[in-house]
């Protein structure tokens, strides 16, 4: 049980580190900063909250933010599945 939740952890602290893991990313007209994927989200959402982008630049931030959900999505459901594969295992163990 004891190397289980060793590995529990493990899974944990790798599945944190690729959400918050800096990565560079750009726009046009912007300088490229190190940014994660949460901070991805929350930056396209507060520009459409201020709506201080051009109607065109409107639509550029609501599809980044949709492909960022979906990634962000994607990620979370890696971790689900990892964490219901140790809960079964956890189970399973005499």
């Amino acid at each position: 049980m004891g190397n289980l939740l060793y590995k529990a952890r493990v899974l944990h602290q790798i599945v944190v580190s690729k959400l918050v893991q800096p990565k560079r990313v750009s726009c046009e007209g912007e300088e490229t900063a190190d940014t994660n994927e949460l901070e991805k989200v929350d930056a396209a959402l507060n520009a459409l909250i201020t709506h201080k982008s051009k109607k065109s630049d409107y639509a550029m931030h609501v599809e980044n933010v949709q492909i960022w959900l979906r990634d962000l999505e994607a990620n979370i459901q890696d971790i689900e599945e990892g964490l219901e594969c140790l809960l079964r295992r956890a189970g399973s163990k005499p």
